[in-house]
């Protein structure tokens, strides 16, 4: 279930220590700005305004905020019964980082409702 939802911003230069792994799933959509994330396996990824992606619990990362940035992000958990098929497992269970492919503004207004419901 979601556990918590909110809507963050990163100074510039401000740096963020996950090394020790997340805990949760988090869903971000990034409203504006730019962070670096470099993950323990060594690859390093860059998002930036309208890119929507999926962190993994047993990510272990630091994060880099390039480009003062605006963030939803919605943690929540998942049940191992609910990680059903290869793909599903191969996603959840050993990526680091997911983008995802989807239209910015539809990405927006989840977001949005999702932190200020009416």
């Amino acid at each position: 279930g979601v556990v918590m939802v909110h809507d963050y911003t990163f100074k510039d230069g401000a740096f963020y220590d996950f090394s020790d792994k997340r805990r949760l799933f988090g869903l971000v959509y990034v409203i504006d700005g730019e962070i670096e994330y470099t993950f323990s396996s060594g690859n390093v990824t860059k998002v930036c305004q309208g890119d929507t992606f999926l962190l993994t619990p047993e990510c272990a990362y630091t994060a880099k905020c390039i480009k003062k940035c605006r963030h939803f992000t919605i943690n929540f958990t998942i049940d191992k019964e609910s990680i059903q098929g290869k793909t599903a497992r191969n996603i959840f269970e050993n990526d680091s980082i997911i983008l995802l492919d989807q239209p910015i503004l539809s990405a927006r207004a989840y977001f949005e409702n999702l932190h200020n419901p009416e």
